[in-house]
């Protein structure tokens, strides 16, 4: 929730109530606060017992997602990020009783609270419209052509000369970063997605989510990988590939610094089995 700029041990202790005073109203602010009303008002109200279930049941659906987006931590990726997608069975149940306290709940003192929910919803939806207009743009605005565009087009002739040395079960070597300006994250998207084939290493963002590794060891792998292609691997390296990695084939193409300094063409782990002048070299693995 805080910065740098608060010593670590303050952070922890200013996050637990951030969370709830800071983050929520921030980021849902036409349903966290009128929806927290309206589950006060319509839980204070005289009403049928199955309706009052009703009530409570989408109160404990709402708490369960904030608390477990407030207490718990996902540890597969960078951010938070199962962590906070609890949030949003609580989200949707906040607009639902949101709406219900816009309307009027069938109560005296729901009818009383009415005006003063609308106010703090529609409120709230103000606040958000500049930062809706913004995505709005962004999705109907079309970006610039990336760099990777025109190489992309050309790729399904890569993919099918892959597939004629790769079996099923092979596993394909690249650069992790071929294409990478694609995607909003840097990801390898050749293989698995899109050549029905498995990646051997698709790179530092792939792994994070994927691979049980350490920190450490992930960009590691990563590093070793990069190195490779970047055409400054040793010889080791492409014997790790082979052999550590277990990479049957590998693909090198043009936009690899190693085309030019071709670490794989003179070491005794891959033959050359296929090259196509200026688009792509096929190595693969000796058994």
């Amino acid at each position: 929730m805080f910065g740098s700029q608060f010593p670590v041990w303050l952070r922890h202790v200013l996050d637990i109530p951030g969370y709830w005073l800071i983050v929520l109203p921030v980021e849902l602010p036409a349903t966290f606060i009128t929806g927290v009303i309206a589950f006060a008002v319509a839980l204070r109200g005289v009403m049928p017992g199955g309706e009052r279930l009703v009530i409570k049941v989408f109160a404990c659906l709402a708490a369960a997602g904030l608390v477990v987006s407030w207490l718990l931590a996902s540890t597969l990726g960078t951010n938070n990020d199962l962590g906070l997608r609890a949030i949003l069975l609580a989200e949707v149940v906040l607009i639902i009783v949101t709406a219900a306290g816009m309307a009027g709940l069938q109560s005296k003192s729901g009818q009383c609270w009415r005006a003063p929910i609308m106010a703090t919803a529609l409120g709230g939806l103000a606040l958000g419209v500049p930062d809706f207009i913004l995505t709005i743009r962004d999705n109907v605005m079309a970006s610039p052509q990336p760099p990777d565009a025109k190489v992309f087009a050309e790729t399904p002739d890569l993919w099918s000369a892959a597939r004629r040395y790769a079996g099923p079960a092979a596993r394909v070597a690249n650069n992790p970063r071929f294409l990478a300006d694609l995607t909003p994250w840097p990801v390898n998207i050749s293989w698995a997605l899109l050549a029905d084939r498995s990646s051997c290493f698709a790179g530092r963002e792939m792994a994070i989510a994927l691979a049980p590794l350490p920190p450490e060891r992930r960009a590691e792998i990563d590093a070793e990988f990069l190195r490779v292609f970047d055409g400054d691997g040793t010889s080791n390296d492409v014997h790790d590939l082979a052999t550590k990695f277990g990479c049957d084939v590998v693909m090198l193409v043009p936009q690899d610094k190693a085309w030019n300094q071709d670490p794989f063409a003179a070491g005794p782990d891959y033959r050359l089995a296929e090259t196509r002048e200026g688009r792509w070299r096929v190595y693969v693995r000796e058994k």
